[in-house]
């Protein structure tokens, strides 16, 4: 599977060219109103939302860290669909922290084929803290 970690401003001119699911992370202070549409095409499997904050121990960008529910959904929304995927596409507002922190754990659970040391090497700002709580969770949710 093809994997691509993104920008906001990335994301919404990308078009895909094969069936791609889009894992959409926003902060909580984006409004409905301000969320800029991806391209539109008939070769989105889904396009998931996602509302997070930036948060660590050490900072908090926001009210909103992620929690169970929201590691929860975010793998099982992907689990329905990854057989029917062949590109996964994440993005946060800069593509350094949430989306490589939720792209490196969805890799390590589904085996996307992407090397971990070299994600890890290559996003070395990940969500230190979103790429831990979904490797914790996804034990649980017995996936097939």
């Amino acid at each position: 599977m093809k994997l691509l970690i993104k920008a906001l401003r990335d994301a919404i001119s990308y078009i895909p060219d094969n069936r791609t699911y889009a894992i959409r992370i926003f902060s909580s202070f984006v409004k409905e109103r301000d969320k800029l549409p991806l391209h539109s095409s008939g070769l989105w499997v889904n396009v998931a939302e996602y509302v997070f904050d930036d948060n660590t121990d050490s900072y908090m960008a926001g009210p909103k860290t992620i929690d169970d529910k929201i590691a929860i959904s975010i793998i099982t929304d992907f689990a329905r669909h990854r057989e029917t995927t062949e590109t996964l596409l994440v993005h946060c507002t800069l593509g350094r922290n949430r989306s490589p922190a939720v792209a490196m754990a969805l890799n390590d659970i589904f085996k996307l084929g992407y090397i971990p040391k070299e994600l890890r090497e290559e996003y070395v700002v990940a969500n230190l803290y979103v790429y831990p709580k979904l490797l914790e969770i996804a034990p649980v949710l017995k996936l097939k």
